[in-house]
């Protein structure tokens, strides 16, 4: 209850802050959005669409996944694990060698899927603007809430998938702390809940140690 009380506060201070949003912003921004998420954009036009920084992130994440040890990885935030298992397990599936992830745009096309079709039918259900430079776009997807960021990069409008807003993160932290309370403890949720993202046990050895790569 607390953790509404602060998001929808946190809603009101920026609604109330909102001079710089302009018509023609939202309307770019919807429109990369639905580009991004839409199912028929294809991957090479995607990597046009994201930040600097969503590029660089996923490919820490990617190495991340390739080369971080198991004690390491262990250390992490519950929701940090669950983002390198689950990479982990998208590389061992579908990647038959390193060098096939060299770079974003390389990483980016062969791991990332498609998503539903669904998740455009209803468009945006808010933009909120923090700055002029700086948005976040709230929309559903799997029956929850979602976000994305909006930064504006020169003169270009750009979108990072990774980054949400603290609405967002308010309810994803309850949500984990509900799931590990449900299992007793961190491993014994990871166990549950990656083979339901994967299809998989989670992986915990870096991928550079095995011989399928």
């Amino acid at each position: 209850m607390m953790n509404r009380f602060y998001f929808g506060v946190w809603i009101i201070l920026v609604s109330a802050c909102n001079p710089q949003a302009t018509p023609d912003d939202k309307e770019i921004i919807s429109d990369i959005w639905q580009q991004y998420y839409d199912v028929y954009t294809p991957m090479s036009e995607k990597t046009d669409l994201v930040t600097a920084e969503f590029k660089e992130e996923y490919l820490k994440r990617v190495n991340d996944a390739l080369e971080m040890p198991e004690t390491t990885l262990r250390q992490l935030s519950f929701t940090e694990k669950v983002n390198i298992l689950t990479k982990r397990q998208q590389i061992q599936s579908k990647v038959t060698a390193l060098n096939q992830l060299s770079t974003f745009e390389q990483a980016f096309k062969i791991l990332e899927e498609q998503p539903s079709a669904s998740i455009t039918e209803n468009g945006l259900k808010a933009i909120l603007f923090v700055s002029d430079d700086e948005a976040f776009g709230i929309f559903f997807m799997s029956l929850s809430e979602k976000s994305a960021q909006f930064v504006k990069e020169g003169k270009q409008w750009k979108i990072n998938p990774l980054k949400r807003h603290p609405g967002s993160l308010f309810r994803r932290d309850m949500f984990e702390r509900n799931l590990i309370q449900t299992y007793g403890d961190e491993d014994a949720a990871l166990e549950a809940i990656i083979p339901l993202l994967t299809d998989e046990s989670p992986y915990w050895q870096p991928l550079t140690q095995t011989s399928s790569l």
